[in-house]
């Protein structure tokens, strides 16, 4: 499959059954042939992938990765490095992968990382495999999306943290395993704690005590083993304005103007430094915390039974990654997974903003990614392209949260159902 090429152009066939005065179009995406050419494409953008990322050194991320597992492994704390800013499962997870016999450490994160993609992959399938209509585009939403993420995939550890927060959402049905998966994923890397906004309100309260107490016992778990789980706290205070976030954009065009505003790496990422950047960077932490905690208190509500929960979920992770004072490219990671598992949900009206994050996607990757040294030095060309990146953001955020938000104040009529999923989710 190509980068620009959309799921539903993979369907077997389309049936178009006649009712009433009707018709509705279903998709038949069942067969065994469409399964083994889902598996195929899945293979074939991935080998692309893998392709790309051994054609040229081991990225700095897993390099980072490496040494901290063996600074856990000897009893330091890897907070000590001004880099690492993760919760503790991100060191028992590098630990981990660390224990499995390989010749290189890359090679075999690399290897790991793939069999949490097939994983997704795998789930989603599972989740929609009886179904006759759209749900059915999802597992193909994750093999395009996935491949229009680019190699990050297999360069960072966010494809962890996405697998265990789609395993959040496609649990919805049962809350207290959701409640378990977003725990499990907060322990990894905080954000898949967004998967509970999609909890129905009747179960809210059970869903959040089982994640707390699944969080509590982990996290001491992990203090015991290693200690000073909280230092990596002070490590993301300290990080500044990355040059990807929305944020930045006014102060990178500012500096091609000739302002004394300027990029410098620091804190393991890229930084616009200046006048006004950390006032800037804290308002918009101010207004994601806001709106994130604006849709948990609609839910409390009950304001949010008629929303679609994984819209609600996927309007939540696009709040926290346009209002992230870092928003790395990886980050598009999360994004095409969340995507897809929304997508699971029958009246999901999550797929027109995903292809607009597609074609973000796209952008992020062929484009910024493959130029980031030009990109940092103030191209205008590839500046342009950044802001194309972050109107392409911003419209699916909107998008979605218009669809989210005007069933806020509409009674539920009960179709807003979750898709069947396993006993064992």
């Amino acid at each position: 499959m190509s980068a620009g090429t959309q799921p539903g152009e993979f369907m077997s066939r389309r049936v178009v059954e006649s009712g009433a005065g009707s018709a509705r179009v279903a998709v038949n995406l069942s067969s065994p042939a469409a399964l083994v050419l889902l598996v195929v494409s899945w293979a074939v953008t991935r080998a692309v992938l893998f392709a790309q990322t051994f054609s040229g050194q081991v990225p700095t991320d897993v390099l980072a990765y490496a040494r901290w597992a063996g600074d856990a492994a000897v009893g330091t704390a890897p907070a000590a490095d001004t880099a690492f800013v993760y919760p503790p499962g991100a060191v028992a997870l590098f630990v981990a992968i660390d224990t499995i016999p390989a010749d290189a450490y890359f090679r075999t994160f690399t290897l790991v990382a793939a069999l949490a993609d097939l994983l997704i992959l795998v789930l989603l399938w599972w989740v929609v495999r009886g179904a006759t209509n759209k749900q059915q585009l999802a597992p193909w939403v994750w093999v395009g999306m996935g491949f229009a993420a680019g190699p990050l995939m297999y360069e960072r550890y966010d494809i962890f943290a996405a697998m265990f927060a789609v395993l959040a959402v496609l649990s919805l049905r049962k809350p207290v395993i959701t409640g378990v998966w977003a725990g499990v994923g907060l322990i990894v890397k905080l954000w898949p704690e967004i998967a509970l906004l999609g909890v129905a309100r009747r179960h809210l309260a059970r869903a959040l005590a089982v994640n707390l107490g699944v969080i509590v016992g982990l996290w001491a778990v992990l203090e015991l083993v290693w200690g000073n789980s909280l230092n990596f706290i002070a490590n993301v205070l300290n990080k500044g304005m990355s040059v990807e976030a929305v944020a930045a954009y006014p102060f990178l065009l500012m500096r091609s103007a000739g302002t004394e505003h300027g990029v410098t790496g620091q804190y393991g990422s890229w930084e616009v430094i200046g006048p006004g950047v950390e006032s800037a960077a804290t308002a918009t932490t101010v207004v994601g915390v806001v709106l994130l905690l604006g849709i948990f208190i609609l839910r409390v509500l009950g304001r949010l039974e008629a929303a679609v929960p994984g819209d609600v979920v996927l309007f939540g992770v696009l709040i926290f990654v346009a209002t992230h004072k870092i928003n790395s490219l990886q980050y598009g990671v999360w994004i095409a997974a969340i995507a897809a598992a929304a997508l699971t949900f029958p009246s999901s009206r999550a797929m027109g903003p995903a292809v607009l994050l597609t074609l973000m996607l796209l952008v992020a990757d062929q484009v910024i990614w493959d130029n980031f040294v030009p990109f940092i030095s103030g191209n205008p060309l590839f500046l342009g392209y950044q802001g194309l990146r972050l109107l392409l953001l911003l419209a699916a955020t909107v998008w979605i949260g218009w669809t989210v938000l005007s069933s806020a104040f509409r009674p539920s009529d009960g179709r807003n159902s979750a898709p069947s999923v396993p006993s064992d989710f």
